[in-house]
């Protein structure tokens, strides 16, 4: 599925270590095959259902995806607090809660919109894929030394001396290792200039 940082652990499936159990807020879900099972109901295990119930930007789901995620949500009650029926709904500053799950509880009345907000997230649709990437992208690295995707643009660093290239890079490589990752498209540009000077492959 993807590192752990792109799960989602507001309205995704957790897993219980205690009862060793899969859960969709505080509902077990158990998965036959690759069908999901929640309160008895069966739910067809598509890839886009799975993307709607781990990831934090879910791509590539269907409109009956969306259906089948918003019933789940809405019979585990996992958009509530403490996933009581009782208490007022969890609005989270992500992603999906802005772009999935909250137009659907507006449409459904189940959260209170001003006339000006109605306009805006009255319909429940599918969201719109998000804007492609800029071409001048950085990456970082993460675990394993697998790049990642950075959008903060390519920093340039100026040096007459290939000696002190590689002096600056053993030193940010350094920082990066205890931590400091905001170095990273430092880094990027230097290798990329010492490949240039045909000094590294």
């Amino acid at each position: 599925m993807g590192d752990e940082e792109n799960f989602d652990r507001y309205h995704g499936i957790t897993h219980d270590w205690i009862g060793e159990k899969l859960k969709l807020g505080n509902t077990p879900i158990t998965l036959e095959e690759s069908d999901l099972i929640l309160d008895n109901i069966r739910y067809p295990g598509t890839p886009g259902l799975y993307e709607l119930l781990f990831k934090k930007d879910p791509r590539g789901y269907k409109q009956t995806d969306l259906e089948h995620y918003m019933d789940m949500l809405k019979r585990t009650n996992a958009y509530r607090r403490n996933f009581d029926s009782n208490l007022q709904i969890q609005g989270v500053n992500t992603f999906k809660y802005k772009t999935i799950i909250r137009p659907y509880l507006v449409k459904h009345n189940l959260i209170k919109v001003s006339a000006e907000g109605a306009s805006k997230t009255g319909s429940f649709q599918k969201p719109a894929p998000p804007k492609a990437r800029p071409r001048s992208q950085s990456f970082k690295h993460v675990r394993g030394g697998i790049l990642e995707y950075s959008p903060k643009p390519i920093e340039y660093v100026y040096f007459d001396d290939p000696n002190e290239l590689v002096n600056r890079l053993r030193l940010l490589i350094a920082s990066a290792y205890a931590g400091n990752n905001g170095h990273n498209n430092e880094i990027m540009s230097i290798i990329e200039e010492l490949r240039e000077l045909k000094i590294i492959k």
